[in-house]
């Protein structure tokens, strides 16, 4: 059964579709388009994700400034952050 997957960045701006056959487990044919390539922002989040033991979601924590400043961090790796947009 084939399936197309398709995410999108907040501003509508960049967006990536993911084709998959049905058939092959590690073959996928991809499009992007925009400013930010969010195919490659998914890949490397997952890469990050599963080379840390595939941390569980009630792992990360969000810390909010005084001057509005959010960040996302995970307690597998407190050292590394990120920043989360304020909305």
């Amino acid at each position: 059964m084939r399936s197309r997957l398709w995410v999108g960045d907040d501003a509508g701006t960049s967006w990536a579709s993911i084709d998959y056959d049905g058939r092959q487990l590690d073959t996928f044919h991809v499009r992007q388009h925009g400013p930010s390539l969010v195919w490659d922002e998914v890949e490397t989040a997952w890469r990050w994700w599963n080379e840390h033991a595939r941390p569980a979601f009630d792992t990360f924590d969000l810390d909010i400034h005084p001057d509005g400043e959010q960040r996302v961090w995970c307690d597998k790796t407190p050292d590394v952050t990120w920043a989360a947009p304020a909305h």
